[in-house]
């Protein structure tokens, strides 16, 4: 609902940026359940991401951009979906847990649906069928990417979608972010890269400093 809400009112580029800080909260959130070494580096990540999304928030404005912060929170939920999708892969299938992940998501929304439904259109079932075979697909491909993958590092290849939510945003909207939401979104992807190759990152600091110490020697 809170990524829904979020594309609804803010530029695609700017909603897809705001989602990327579920890695920040995946590598804080992994550090404390699965005992994964977040470590300095990762922490200052998670330092540098919300200080993008506060510049996103802008709290100098008159009013708080509210789209981005139900985006930031919605986040923090998918960052815990995603630790207990990695706790659930070690004991049950992908397809159990599609089932009963869309059994639940099913249950949940039918009070709401029933009150606020407005029946489907015919012009508007191709898209519909679209969607619901895309989310069956990235569901499994996210399922199976943390079956076999740490929690920490799975989201690299994700960045495409920046790439391409700006593009269509542009293309099919006319979109393009405020100086503000350019810096924040920097930061976050700034912040989610460090997130995920913080032990690369760390591997090199302690290289460069062996060398110092050699060298000094």
């Amino acid at each position: 609902m809170a990524a829904f809400y979020t594309v609804a009112h803010l530029p695609l580029a700017e909603a897809s940026a705001i989602s990327f800080l579920r890695i920040i909260f995946v590598v804080a959130l992994a550090g404390v359940i699965f005992a994964d070494r977040v470590g300095a580096i990762g922490w200052a990540a998670t330092v540098i991401g919300l200080a993008g999304i506060l510049i996103m928030l802008d709290p100098t404005a008159k009013e708080i951009n509210a789209a981005a912060l139900v985006g930031a929170a919605g986040a923090l939920v998918t960052a815990i979906v995603t630790i207990m999708v990695k706790r659930l892969t070690q004991i049950d299938a992908t397809s159990t847990i599609m089932c009963y992940s869309s059994f639940g998501l099913l249950v949940l929304c039918a009070i709401p649906s029933a009150i606020t439904w407005v029946p489907i259109t015919w012009v508007s079932v191709p898209t519909f069928i679209l969607l619901i075979a895309n989310a069956f697909i990235t569901q499994w491909c996210f399922t199976n990417s943390y079956r076999h993958g740490e929690a920490s590092v799975m989201a690299t290849i994700e960045y495409s979608r920046l790439i391409a939510a700006a593009l269509l945003g542009f293309i099919v909207f006319a979109e393009f972010p405020t100086p503000e939401a350019l810096v924040g979104m920097t930061l976050i992807i700034t912040a989610s890269l460090i997130a995920i190759q913080r032990d690369k990152i760390r591997s090199w600091l302690l290289r460069k400093r062996a060398s110092s110490k050699d060298l000094h020697i």
